[in-house]
């Protein structure tokens, strides 16, 4: 897994960024009219990405796009294609289409990734008229036989006054959505900034942010996402923070969408990468941390644990009617294996030694095969808590604020209550929906890894002052991010 962004040490300018923005990838979006612009053929956007859905369908993941319902025009200012995550640059109008597309492939779901997008239509050389770069470098870019720069002195239609411009979707229509997380958002009419403006390399050579000091022209915005409100102004999600007040109109999004997963503080979620051979791959959805898993499917999440203690919550937020969910954790080599012949049978979370799983239907602990009494049945809308200590080597499981067995997460080596699991190994954890009892139906877990995609009544955070949870924190135990696993890790 790829970790540009580890936050902390190294840092030249100490800058942080507290908040991002998650996108469900269905019908939210943010969006703004356009005034008279400073020009039309010049704009910069910065943005920093992480875990844009790469699903089938293409043309379709769109950052940033302008344009106006039924004129014909549009551009797509920065679309990550679902097929295979290329980025792609889209101008068309009635006279023909500009396209800059960059085969190259980015899809780590647990990285944050800086883009940079210029477009420059005053350039005498063509093909400096657009520009993408990726974390400070410049993206190389090869033209299909299709594919256009713009015309020098080119207007671009979609930037003139009365046009849509919208973070999260299509701007001439309610779709092709954004479904991932964005940070600092920077769009600047009629200006051409530098990557260096708004990232610089750290001491280790990792591209992090630092704090921008950019002209922004008449219709150009900040986008910080500190504010959760859902209105046209200064309280809102999309609030301008650049001086101009060029507020955006929210849709289809809440408080809960207001994250801590930052470049600078990075969560992890699951990881849409591994699938289980020959079956239909689990629907990811709020930034990879809803999972709909199918029969004999699993998931887990994006950064491996070996040592420390780590807190975290899963909703059970949609049982079918059914009792087969499972949740718990794998060791990182079985669950190697377990990927590999998944398509050849049933498997679930505890069927072989290097996994652990509590079982819905009864609350009944399941390791190698077997199983034991440990808690109680869990159904829709409950919340299990989870308190592993890979110091101790034990794993404590809670619901809905007791934990099971009488457990005391802070009892260290004596493991009050606690499930024994194996020491020095790395783990990760997650969910599953067959058992083995042979069935296996398809179930939705929510989990919580510190950003909820569930409102939460009693935020609770770790010692760090991390996480966002419904339950309190045991002492001594993080949500799981870099910021913790670089100190407590």
């Amino acid at each position: 897994m790829v970790f540009p962004i580890v936050g902390g040490d190294g840092k030249p300018t100490g800058y942080d960024i507290d908040n991002s923005l998650r996108f469900d990838g269905s019908s939210s979006f943010l969006r703004d009219t356009l005034g008279t612009p400073t020009s039309q053929k010049k704009l910069t956007l910065s943005a920093w990405t992480k875990g844009y859905n790469v699903r089938s369908g293409s043309h379709d993941n769109k950052v940033m796009s302008a344009g106006a319902s039924g004129d014909g025009h549009y551009t797509n200012i920065l679309n990550l294609v679902r097929t295979n995550g290329t980025p792609q640059i889209y101008i068309s109008d009635s006279a023909g289409k500009y396209l800059n597309f960059n085969n190259q492939y980015f899809r780590d779901p647990s990285a944050w990734y800086h883009w940079v997008v210029q477009i420059d239509t005053t350039q005498g050389t063509a093909t400096n008229r657009i520009k993408l770069y990726l974390n400070g470098t410049q993206i190389s870019n090869t033209l299909a036989s299709h594919e256009e720069q713009p015309t020098q002195n080119y207007d671009i239609p979609t930037l003139a006054s009365g046009q849509s411009i919208t973070v999260g979707g299509d701007s001439r229509a309610d779709n092709h959505f954004y479904d991932g997380y964005i940070a600092e958002l920077h769009f600047c009419d009629g200006q051409i900034h530098a990557p260096t403006e708004f990232g610089e390399v750290d001491d280790n050579g990792v591209w992090i942010p630092k704090e921008a000091d950019v002209a922004y022209g008449n219709n150009g915005f900040f986008l910080e996402f500190k504010q959760t409100g859902t209105g046209t102004n200064a309280s809102g999600i999309g609030a301008d923070t650049s001086g101009n007040g060029n507020h955006l109109a929210v849709t289809g999004l809440a408080a809960t969408d207001v994250t801590t997963d930052t470049p600078t503080n990075n969560f992890t979620t699951l990881n849409p990468l591994i699938s289980p051979p020959n079956q239909a791959p689990p629907t990811y959805s709020e930034g990879h941390t809803v999972a709909s898993i199918n029969t004999n499917d699993f998931v887990v999440n994006t950064f491996n644990l070996s040592s420390g203690k780590w807190y975290w919550e899963i909703k059970y937020t949609d049982e079918s009617s059914n009792d087969d969910g499972m949740v718990g954790i794998v060791k990182v080599n079985e669950g190697t294996d377990w990927i590999h012949d998944l398509g050849n049978q049933n498997r679930y979370f505890g069927q072989n030694d290097g996994s652990w799983g509590m079982y819905e239907g009864n609350g009944n602990v399941y390791h190698n095969g077997s199983n034991s009494g440990h808690g109680n049945s869990y159904t829709e809308d409950d919340i299990l808590m989870f308190a592993m200590d890979l110091d101790n080597a034990k794993l404590y499981i809670g619901e809905n604020g007791t934990w099971h067995n009488s457990g005391d997460p802070t009892s260290g080596a004596t493991g009050t209550g606690a499930i024994s699991i194996d020491a020095s190994t790395e783990y990760v954890v997650g969910a599953s929906s067959a058992t083995s009892e042979g069935g296996g139906r398809t179930c939705e877990f929510s989990f919580n890894f510190g950003n909820p995609a569930f409102s939460i009544s009693t935020s609770q955070a770790d010692d760090a002052g991390y996480g966002n949870f419904e339950y309190d924190v045991p002492a001594g135990y993080y949500s799981i991010c870099t910021k913790n696993i670089g100190v407590y890790g």
